[in-house]
């Protein structure tokens, strides 16, 4: 029988499927993406830990990012963006927030402004990397290099660690959810696994990582999930798991390794941003309900 993680993981597959069979589509049409995106007096929430790539994705929403586009260093005051959007049948004000994931006392009392006090958002896109965050100097928040890289060993220990920091950040989160003002509103969530193409060759692990499988074959992320999922009724209404690549940068660790370059070409990164694109703009079919 096909279970409800079946099927969100059905819709991730069809995020692999795109990139292994690339095509030269044009775009999804910006202004019908950003009409969905941003309609509704309720503004959407994007969330997750620093230099996970937040700023960078509401570029990509925006139709921002070019040849000749300079990511954005850290953010750490909340983004509020206020867009008015015309088409030929209707105009529409709405608002994005951009929630900085530096620790700070701004970033807890717009948190607590979003997910506490009955202005919850409709949807929410919580941005993860599987452990690629840039890490900012002087940061305070753990990101900072935790070790010196100096072999793949030492590399693969660097990511884990920043995935438990990813995981104690979504598990904040998660507990904000469980407010009943938040689910009187929220309708949908996007967990977004961004710079994916700069570990494609571990995408199965890292599907199997963020995804929940099997009871006592679930990673921490995915038990964090199911959680949310199960203890509060199938919420929320809508949800999805997919992987994402905004832009094509190489990750640095800081030292004399190598940096982690893309392991994908133009044509397969855009085959990702495209199928996140038609989830976002598929409220009715990009995820499946929660079975009662």
């Amino acid at each position: 029988m096909t279970t409800f993680w079946d099927q969100v993981r059905g819709t991730w597959l069809e995020a692999e499927s795109a990139v292994e069979i690339p095509r030269d589509w044009r775009d999804l049409d910006s202004g019908a993406r950003r009409l969905w995106l941003l309609r509704g007096s309720s503004p959407i929430a994007i969330t997750g830990m620093p230099g996970a790539g937040k700023t960078v994705l509401f570029d990509a929403l925006m139709n921002r990012i070019d040849t000749e586009y300079v990511a954005p260093g850290k953010s750490s005051t909340g983004e509020r963006h206020r867009v008015l959007l015309r088409t030929p049948q209707q105009r529409t004000r709405a608002s994005v927030i951009v929630v900085p994931g530096q620790i700070s006392e701004e970033r807890n009392t717009l948190l607590a402004k979003i997910f506490a006090d009955g202005n919850s958002p409709a949807g929410v896109i919580h941005v993860v990397c599987w452990g690629f965050n840039e890490a900012w100097s002087g940061s305070s928040d753990g990101l900072v290099e935790e070790l010196q890289p100096s072999s793949d060993r030492d590399v693969d220990e660097l990511l884990r660690l920043r995935r438990v920091a990813e995981l104690k950040d979504f598990r904040d989160l998660r507990l904000r959810l469980t407010h009943r003002s938040v689910q009187r509103k929220l309708k949908w969530m996007i967990i977004l696994v961004t710079k994916s193409d700069l570990f494609w060759s571990d995408i199965g692990a890292t599907r199997d990582y963020y995804i929940p499988r099997a009871p006592g074959a679930v990673e921490p992320f995915g038990e964090e999930l199911r959680r949310l999922t199960s203890d509060h009724g199938g919420f929320p209404e809508r949800l999805a798991i997919i992987p994402f690549s905004s832009l094509p940068d190489n990750h640095s660790f800081a030292n004399e390794l190598s940096p982690r370059g893309s392991q994908l070409d133009r044509l397969q990164r855009k085959a990702l941003r495209n199928n996140f694109f038609t989830v976002l703009v598929s409220p009715d079919t990009f995820c499946f309900k929660l079975p009662p």
